[in-house]
């Protein structure tokens, strides 16, 4: 019935050419060895979320591709990760878990590097020496990074890597509350946006109001996104399953695309999979 309804949806309203989750998350904790996240006390996230649970969700909503950000610290799981969405079409990007500044941080990026599905890393960089070298070597490799991070953290690496395409996940940290984004937040976010190699992914919205609501209780916050980035450097992420915890997926989509689609098809295209195309080289 929720199908349907979507889908009704979808032929009188204007919709993107295709749909590209920047930001899911594909775990099972009943491997042998667990997960590091999430707790076993969490009762809505704490259960497998594999490749066919999300290919359902994507038939329902019409969504085409996935980039899978891996959320463990454990260095095999990145080829867990891989192994996992070996040969799944819906997936052509995943955002790996690697560590600037470690000993074997050339070495791992080398290895999993190789697959070409694997576009990038999610850390919080230290900025000395040994760290932003690891950067440059990122970037050199043509892979990408993503922050869950302050936007002044992404200025700084921005300034210092101008080569290295930077990803700021969910609303570039924003707390989202009734009215303004805090004012110190909006400089550092101007501040990042000012270099053209930064990003910016309208996912979590949810997350960061710490609630669900309307679309009126986020849009201050992505009136500002918008401002900064324009429609060029945003893209579309759910931040699913996490997303369970307050909404559902087609919620969450919602939200965006009403947020998106008064400023015509081309920014809905941008926003929705063109600049996910650009940002993690994607094949698709």
């Amino acid at each position: 019935m929720r199908a349907l309804a979507f889908l009704l949806l979808g032929a009188c309203a204007a919709r993107p050419e295709r749909i590209l989750d920047t930001h899911i998350h594909l775990y099972d904790p009943k491997r042998p060895e667990g997960v590091p996240w999430p707790s076993k006390n969490d009762a809505v996230l704490y259960r497998p979320f594999l490749p066919a649970d999300f290919r359902e969700l994507a038939r329902e909503h019409g969504v085409s591709a996935a980039v899978i950000v891996e959320a463990s610290p454990w260095l095999e799981d990145n080829r867990w990760l891989l192994d996992l969405a070996r040969g799944e079409t819906l997936f052509p990007g995943i955002v790996g878990n690697l560590k600037p500044g470690a000993a074997d941080f050339g070495a791992n990026l080398a290895r999993f590097g190789a697959d070409p599905r694997f576009v990038g890393i999610r850390a919080r960089p230290g900025l000395d020496d040994r760290s932003i070298a690891d950067l440059r070597l990122l970037a050199a490799r043509g892979k990408s990074l993503d922050l869950l991070a302050p936007p002044a953290l992404a200025a700084e690496i921005a300034r210092r890597v101008p080569e290295l395409t930077i990803v700021l996940d969910h609303l570039a940290g924003a707390k989202v509350a009734e009215g303004a984004p805090a004012k110190a937040w909006l400089d550092d976010l101007r501040a990042a946006a000012a270099f053209p190699n930064v990003y910016c992914k309208l996912s979590g919205l949810d997350q960061q109001a710490g609630r669900a609501g309307e679309l009126e209780l986020f849009r201050p916050t992505l009136d500002a996104l918008w401002a900064a980035f324009g429609e060029d450097r945003l893209m579309y992420g759910s931040n699913w399953p996490v997303t369970l915890l307050r909404t559902d997926y087609g919620t969450h989509l919602r939200w965006v695309l009403g947020y998106v689609r008064p400023k015509g098809q081309a920014a809905l295209d941008k926003v929705f999979w063109r600049n996910a195309v650009k940002a993690y080289r994607l094949r698709v």
